[in-house]
């Protein structure tokens, strides 16, 4: 709850939201939709050692989101912070081909 109202006062002062699921108050993927209701550019990056108990569904609603397997070298933690931050593009061309419907933004 602390790290939510922190980021509520300033969002824009956080480049990237690292969270592990499983916290005493609220899980790492509930955290990342709340914070996704404020600040929807926001890289996010949910570690874990439990993801068989992260269902697809439970992930839809965040959108992009990287998961870090627990245990994760310092090397393994700096490529999901980086792939959080730098996105591969996006091909909107294969994905209308797909039947996706995405606005550009």
């Amino acid at each position: 709850q602390a790290a939510l109202d922190a980021l509520r006062g300033d969002a824009a002062g956080c480049a990237l939201l690292l969270t592990d699921q499983t916290m005493p108050d609220m899980l790492g993927h509930e955290l990342a939709m709340a914070v996704r209701q404020f600040s929807p550019a926001l890289p996010i990056t949910i570690m874990s050692g439990y993801f068989s108990r992260l269902a697809p569904h439970m992930l839809a609603p965040i959108g992009r989101v990287e998961l870090l397997g627990k245990p994760f070298t310092g090397q393994e933690l700096a490529h999901a912070m980086h792939r959080a931050l730098h996105p591969p593009p996006v091909d909107l061309d294969a994905r209308a081909a797909n039947g996706a419907h995405s606005a550009r933004p």
